[in-house]
């Protein structure tokens, strides 16, 4: 009948979007973590590069700008 097919389609509708909205907060929370884990990595290869700035020149040693 039309009322069990339409009853059979709000069902499947309701799972969809309930689907949706857990898959689009997962999305948000996987790529945030990734953001932290990226920004975290950078920031530390950044100090890395300050430091190595700040390094004495040897005697004879002539900077190189990169």
């Amino acid at each position: 009948t039309s009322e069990g097919n339409i009853k059979a389609a709000e069902q499947t509708y309701h799972g969809f979007l309930g689907v949706l909205k857990w898959g689009t907060a997962a999305t948000l929370a996987v790529t945030a973590l990734v953001i932290l884990l990226i920004s975290e990595h950078l920031t530390q290869w950044g100090n890395a590069m300050k430091i190595s700035v700040l390094k004495e020149l040897a005697e004879g040693e002539r900077r190189v700008a990169a």
